[in-house]
């Protein structure tokens, strides 16, 4: 647990940065590594994604009062593993690990209502199919991995672990540096946005395609007001103390 908190936290430090990280476990057999922060804040993707649909994208700003840096990546997953639906985040606060906070839903909103707007105002707008394609946030979060590095002059956290950070002004300064960030990175990257966005469109029209056929289940299955049960279902005129399970038609 050590080793590894050591590890994540040197990729935030600056380039070339050095631990001489020695330890002894419970069998009493010695460990020593010279670990250098070779790749930054994008150590956490280098391995764990497997499907990369753009270079890790990088932002990061300093008021003098709150300070973010942060790295995002999609990974589009393979045929055997598919995307998560739900993003993958990574986050420090003042060098303390966290699992929530301002600092991460900052990030997280800014990077869903950037792409959100980009895709249903601009690249899906001028579409003739019938069945018009809508990207959401859940489509903008699928396979989404993230890096966060934030500071806070003053921070305020949750429970003694400080694993949650309170600071609402911190998720208002982070909202708007990611998305000023992923306009200079649209302007830059105009190929690597291309292909993000064809593969929300896809992840949309998956979703859509999904829900379509859940609302044909679920017409289907319409219940009469009367009885309860499916409008199909017939009562038995025979033997009613007996109970027979069928299925699909077969019901009638």
């Amino acid at each position: 647990v050590v080793y590894t908190l050591v590890k994540r936290i040197l990729s935030l430090t600056p380039l070339g940065s050095e631990v001489f990280f020695s330890a002894v476990d419970i069998n009493g057999v010695q460990h020593n590594e010279h670990i250098v922060n070779k790749d930054g804040i994008i150590t956490e993707f280098i391995g764990h994604v497997k499907n990369p649909m753009c270079k890790p994208i990088i932002i990061g700003d300093d008021n003098g009062e709150f300070k973010i840096d942060l790295a995002l990546v999609y990974d589009g997953g393979t045929e055997n593993d598919p995307p998560l639906s739900e993003e993958i985040t990574t986050a420090f606060c003042n060098m303390c690990p966290t699992v929530k906070g301002d600092h991460i839903d900052g990030v997280v909103d800014g990077v869903c209502r950037w792409f959100m707007t980009y895709m249903n105002n601009i690249f899906l707008a001028n579409q003739k199919a019938k069945v018009k394609t809508k990207v959401n946030s859940s489509d903008i979060r699928t396979g989404l991995n993230v890096m966060i590095s934030g500071f806070c002059l003053e921070p305020v956290f949750v429970g003694q672990a400080k694993e949650q950070l309170n600071v609402p002004e911190m998720a208002t300064f982070v909202k708007r540096v990611v998305m000023t960030g992923l306009d200079e990175w649209s302007k830059s990257n105009p190929a690597d946005l291309t292909r993000l966005c064809k593969y929300f469109k896809d992840i949309a029209d998956a979703r859509m395609k999904m829900d379509k056929e859940k609302i044909k289940i679920v017409t289907s299955y319409q219940q009469n007001s009367l009885t309860g049960l499916p409008r199909k279902y017939a009562k038995p005129t025979e033997r009613e103390e007996e109970f027979i399970i069928v299925e699909g038609d077969s019901a009638g």
